[in-house]
């Protein structure tokens, strides 16, 4: 109830906020350098790579814990990803870029429009994709690993929730949703999680192989 509070009043004033953040890029070139480096910890092969990292970390020194980590993480990923996605059809938000800073709804109606021209659409604002996927895999990592860790990737998760106000993709009330669903999914995986994980050979008649089971 408070984030979504919290997400109506920031729309009310998303706008002004977007032109401040459009307005201090502009003005530092520091920020032009950074902003679109701390938006890879959103983009796919980044916090995906971290998770097949420790994935490969379980499988080749034997750790559990290493490899549960990774498993989780993706999983976290997975149902942000599904989420995101289905908000993003109904919202149909406009971003930030599409109208000079000015913030337009269009609902479900504009649903297709994404797969007109290919690549990502321009009324797909909310909630913001690179942030929820960034906070969910931070959130795993807090959960499971060394206190420095945690915070290390909250950090960079901030950033990169900042840098789509500033790279123009994003609105601040975007940002905060998907901050806070990631959190939420991250927890829930974390929490509800009893995992097995097992790899053996499969000899057939014809055949033989590796057969590799995961059960939640």
């Amino acid at each position: 109830g408070g984030i979504t509070a919290t997400t109506a009043l920031l729309i009310t004033v998303d706008e002004p906020i977007y032109r401040s953040f459009r307005d201090f890029r502009n003005d530092h070139t520091w920020v032009k350098t950074v902003s679109p480096v701390a938006s890879q910890f959103g983009e796919f092969y980044v916090p995906y790579g971290i998770a097949a990292l420790y994935c490969l970390k379980g499988l080749a020194f034997d750790d559990d814990d290493a490899l549960d980590t990774g498993l989780l993480a993706a999983q976290a990923m997975v149902h942000s990803g599904i989420v995101v996605q289905v908000m993003k059809h109904i919202f149909g938000r406009s971003r930030p870029f599409v109208f000079n800073g000015d913030d337009n709804w269009y609902g479900p109606r504009v649903f297709f429009t994404r797969y007109v021209n290919g690549g990502f659409s321009p009324y797909d604002s909310f909630p913001s994709g690179h942030t929820i996927t960034a906070f969910s895999l931070a959130t795993v990592l807090a959960e499971r690993e060394r206190p420095w860790v945690g915070a290390t990737a909250y950090a960079l998760a901030g950033l990169c929730g900042l840098s789509r106000l500033t790279e123009n993709d994003h609105w601040l009330s975007d940002v905060v949703m998907g901050a806070a669903l990631g959190v939420g999914i991250g927890k829930l995986v974390v929490n509800n999680h009893n995992k097995r994980l097992a790899i053996y050979p499969s000899v057939g008649a014809r055949s033989a192989g590796v057969t590799i089971l995961v059960s939640y």
